[in-house]
């Protein structure tokens, strides 16, 4: 019984961290990939303006 209890608990946590990690990673990545794409619009509004 206590190890069904300890598994239980085990699997909790570990979910948990998980969650964490991803969040971790996922995060910087979209806000890095909202970066790039804001600074493509800039040397394309640029590129414009030195065209006309």
């Amino acid at each position: 019984m206590r190890l069904l209890i300890f598994s239980f608990v085990l699997a909790m946590v570990v979910g948990k961290i998980g969650k964490i990690l991803r969040y971790l990673v996922d995060t910087p990545a979209d806000e890095f990939d909202a970066e790039v794409e804001r600074q493509a619009k800039l040397k394309e509004l640029e590129k414009e303006e030195n065209e006309e």
